[in-house]
């Protein structure tokens, strides 16, 4: 049987590997449903895409989405980071 995705346990599991300083990428593919698009942190102004999470920009040097080359990311449907965060229902776009 395949076990369910838990995006609370995920977010979580990995919260705690930032506490206990594991290394891990802080950026990565995501095809399974959460990504930046549907991040709290989120927008999206004269065609490019934003963090507003400071830690992500910190680690990045930038607010846009970029990935590992410095590219503008396209579709932030795709891409997520460890300081995602699900937009609550009553958040506006």
């Amino acid at each position: 049987m395949k076990k369910e995705f838990n995006i609370t346990d995920w977010v979580s599991k990995n919260r705690l590997k930032e506490q206990e300083g594991e290394e891990y990428p802080p950026y990565m593919y995501s095809p399974v449903g959460f990504s930046c698009a549907v991040c709290k942190f989120y927008s999206m102004e004269n065609g490019k895409h934003y963090c507003a999470n400071k830690s992500y920009a910190a680690y990045k040097g930038t607010n846009e989405l970029v990935d590992d080359e410095g590219n503008q990311i396209q579709d932030p449907t795709k891409w997520c980071s460890n300081w995602f965060l699900p937009k609550q229902e009553d958040e506006t776009v």
